[in-house]
């Protein structure tokens, strides 16, 4: 999957993100992508969706599991990055609960991630 391909992803799940997504592909830069998407996350987190997110959550997976290596670099970089600022808004529950409903290959990518710069 590239860039391309995931902000179609992205427009379906998020239909919101649309003129935005329309704005990134112009720059053909898949980290701005992932950035507009990860925007929406924490407005629909921001709003204790939790079924959304959870379709958000599949989606990023689908994404991170079949995207080409800039396209998993960008998840990489920017969503798991930047996972536990968008769920500061959550109670321990809810937060718990977004974490659960993660992707195994992205629960991964966040494991490898907070722990090795833990270390």
């Amino acid at each position: 999957m590239n860039q391309y391909e995931a902000a179609d992803e992205i427009a379906m799940i998020v239909p919101g993100a649309t003129p935005d997504l329309c704005e990134a592909m112009k720059t053909k830069n898949p980290f701005k992508t992932i950035r507009i998407f990860s925007r929406h996350f924490k407005t629909i987190i921001d709003a204790h969706n939790l079924p959304m997110a959870e379709k958000c959550l599949r989606v990023i997976g689908k994404i991170y599991d079949k995207g080409d290596a800039v396209v998993k670099s960008a998840v990489e970089t920017v969503f798991i990055f930047s996972l536990d600022l968008l769920t500061t808004s959550c109670s321990v529950a809810e937060r718990n609960q977004i974490m659960s409903k993660l992707p195994i290959q992205v629960f991964t990518a966040y494991y490898r991630q907070v722990y090795k710069t833990a270390l």
